[in-house]
């Protein structure tokens, strides 16, 4: 993570440049490199802002620079509002627009202690007609898998006669979201709910197809969350661990099973010490699969790295049958998995083998097989397996991800389930402490959180002075900061001061407008975006402007993410 804090690039999270050694300003310039820089003075506002519209997806933008006491770093290009990219020049071509709309644009200096001008005139510019008449076909085979408080919804491409530019996604019939792909997550649900979901695509000329097929659901009450049946692994009592499918060992293994208490089987191995520890169970009489044509497999996986499963059986003739491809289950996650019976020709079987292996070096862990089913549906368990996966501790992250901008910091991690964060007396508006995880460190990838709710947490702070507390996640592979203060039973207000010896239960909510960004002007006012890939998350502390803070420290209790 050290690069994205290294140089001078423009990103998303800042106004502009706010890459440097120091890090980010801890408050009224978040946007901004602290570098010990005085420069308060904002550049000149821009003027005579003028566009046109040389083809229906674009508009090209001119206006007159900027002038500033240090130099102007960049504008920021804002489309009805919205920051969509900064220039380093007085021109700037947007893209992806839809045909014969009017857009309104404005253009804001920005220097690089991140003072930020006041807005330029606004131009309304209406996009080019396009020839383009051709409405894309209509999605198809649409599929929808209810979880608690989202869903996760699948479909066949569209096509077009110039292109498909996405799809655009309805709940009861009114607009949900867009995506490029022919995926997308609902979130934002309400549990134990119904609602009937379709797509329509679209093309770069906004021609609108018309819906795929329409398909209702009821999501999750995550009061009632229904217990796995473990399918025939309870039929058998004489489930053993074996070696790479060998026969029962006669001496006893290193891997260990243990019942779970849906009728599961756990099992502790050290891949360190042994090779290919399996789930293994011969049936006698050997059982008759040749009315199913999928075996579903429940797996957890508690540790920390990833951990592989390949399903095998010994067919009527005692021959070996992998079940196609290893299993992957991530870090700290609970999976279904459909495993095709197509390679099993031979549909008596003799042993079922699930064998244990690492995604890298050796582990010594644990694995918890909820089910060996068949020819479930799709949507089977997805309430269930939604819940197993919520994250419920701090425990569930590391938090040891070093934060160079946290320079008021005497120590931070995680004590049990506690947070702490030990800040000394140099805090202040623009120095920072805190504590800070990777959700899924050094896989490059982010974990979904579009399928909750908020955050909630107790925040105790044990110092002598009031200190201001925000949580900031850290979304996409960008790292894009967005932050909020969150909001307590007693106080909507979104900038979060404890005072000395006080403690509050604070809940910060993804779907209600209360987090800042680039985007916002670090205005709180939008919802959390891109909650799908979630890469960091922090509990900043600092103090207000003009004030000081004697030495202290927070504690953070009963973390959890909520549907």
């Amino acid at each position: 993570m050290s690069n994205d804090w290294a140089g001078t690039s423009y990103t998303e999270q800042g106004n502009a440049i706010i890459n440097g050694p120091n890090g980010i300003k801890a408050t009224s310039k978040l946007s901004t490199v602290f570098e010990g820089t005085s420069d308060n003075q904002v550049p000149t506002t821009p003027s005579n802002l003028s566009g046109t519209s040389p083809t229906y997806s674009t508009v090209v933008l001119t206006w007159t620079g900027s002038t500033d006491n240090v130099g102007v770093a960049g504008y920021n290009i804002y489309r009805d509002g919205t920051l969509v990219n900064i220039s380093p020049a007085t021109n700037y071509t947007v893209t992806g627009l839809k045909a014969n709309t009017t857009y309104a644009f404005t253009v804001k200096a920005i220097d690089a202690a991140g003072n930020l001008s006041a807005a330029s005139n606004a131009v309304s510019i209406k996009t080019a007609d396009s020839n383009d008449k051709t409405a894309p076909t209509a999605p198809a085979s649409l599929v929808v898998v209810p979880a608690i408080t989202s869903a996760s919804l699948t479909w066949t491409a569209s096509t077009d006669n110039v292109g498909v530019a996405g799809y655009n996604i309805y709940a009861d019939g009114e607009l949900q979201g867009t995506s490029a792909k022919t995926s997308y997550t609902a979130s934002g649900l309400t549990g134990a709910t119904s609602y009937t979901f379709s797509v329509k695509a679209f093309d770069d000329a906004g021609n609108e197809s018309a819906a795929s097929n329409s398909v209702g659901i009821i999501t999750g009450d995550p009061g009632n969350i229904q217990v796995i049946d473990p399918g025939i692994i309870d039929k058998y009592t004489t489930w053993y661990v074996g070696i790479n499918g060998a026969d029962k060992p006669a001496s006893p293994t290193v891997a260990k099973l243990s019942p779970l208490e849906n009728g599961g089987l756990g099992m502790t191995f050290n891949l360190q010490t042994e090779n290919y520890p399996s789930f293994q169970v011969d049936p006698d009489p050997a059982e008759d699969w040749s009315s199913y044509s999928n075996m579903n497999l429940i797996i957890s996986n508690p540790n920390a790295v990833e951990v592989q499963i390949q399903p095998i059986v010994k067919d009527g003739e005692w021959a070996w049958v992998e079940l196609g491809q290893y299993i992957k289950i991530p870090a700290k996650t609970t999976i279904i998995s459909t495993v095709p019976l197509t390679s099993l020709t031979n549909k008596d079987v003799n042993r079922i083998i699930l064998r244990v292996q690492g995604g890298g070096s050796g582990l010594a862990g644990s694995l918890q097989l909820h089910t060996i089913s068949f020819d479930l549906e799709q949507t089977a368990y997805a309430a269930t397996i939604a819940e197993m996966n919520r994250p419920k501790t701090a425990s569930f992250y590391p938090w040891n991800l070093i934060e160079p901008s946290y320079t008021g910091n005497v120590s931070s991690g995680l004590e049990g389930e506690t947070l702490f964060v030990k800040y000394n007396s140099t805090i202040s508006d623009t120095v920072s402490a805190g504590v800070a995880t990777e959700t899924k460190p050094g896989l490059g990838i982010g974990d979904d959180w579009s399928k909750y709710a908020s955050v909630s947490c107790n925040l105790t702070n044990t110092g002598t002075s009031a200190v201001h507390v925000s949580l900031v996640v850290r979304t996409n592979g960008g790292w894009v900061w967005q932050e909020t203060g969150g909001q307590i039973s007693t106080d909507p207000s979104v900038e979060r001061i404890i005072g000395p010896g006080e403690s509050v239960d604070v809940v910060y909510s993804f779907h209600s407008p209360i987090w800042k960004s680039a985007k916002t002007n670090w205005a709180n006012q939008a919802k959390l975006e891109n909650a799908i890939d979630v890469r960091g998350v922090q509990f900043k502390v600092y103090a207000g402007s003009g004030e000081t803070a004697s030495a202290g420290t927070l504690l953070i209790k009963d973390f959890e993410l909520n549907f």
